[in-house]
C-alpha cells in the first residue's frame, strides 16, 4: 500500500479567519474607543453627602429596596466615607435578600452618622 498525501485547505482557511476575526476586533475597539470617557475622580464629601442624602430620601418616600440598592452600587466615594457606603451597601443587600438583619443595620448606621436622613 501506498500512502497518498492529500491537498487541504483547512489550514489556510484557518489562518485567513483567525486574521480577519483580528482585524474586524481591532477595528471596533480602536473605533469604540474615542467614546468612551471615564471619569475616575471621586466626588467632594459635601457632594457625596449631598448624593446619599437624596437615594436615602428616596428610599424613604419610595420604599424602593431594589432602586437604592443599584444606586449605592452606582456611586463614587470619597476615602474618608467607604467605610460608610459599604455598611449601606450590605444592609441594603440584606433588605434586598429578606434578611430582617438589613433594617436594624441601616438603623445604626443612619444613628452614627446624624448628618443621615
Amino acid at each position: 500500500m501506498s500512502h497518498v498525501e492529500h491537498r487541504t485547505w483547512f489550514p489556510f482557511i484557518l489562518v485567513g479567519l483567525t486574521f480577519a476575526l483580528l482585524l474586524a476586533v481591532g477595528a471596533w475597539v480602536q473605533h469604540e474607543g474615542g467614546e468612551v470617557e471615564v471619569s475616575l475622580e471621586a466626588p467632594s464629601d459635601p457632594e457625596y453627602m449631598a448624593e446619599l442624602t437624596t437615594v436615602l430620601t428616596t428610599y424613604d418616600t419610595d420604599d424602593d429596596v431594589q432602586a437604592a440598592y443599584d444606586e449605592l452600587l452606582d456611586m463614587r466615594v470619597p476615602a474618608g466615607y467607604k467605610e460608610l457606603h459599604l455598611e449601606l451597601v450590605i444592609a441594603f443587600g440584606k433588605l434586598l435578600g429578606g434578611d430582617e438583619e438589613g433594617a436594624s443595620r441601616l438603623e445604626t448606621v443612619r444613628s452614627m452618622y446624624s448628618w443621615l436622613p
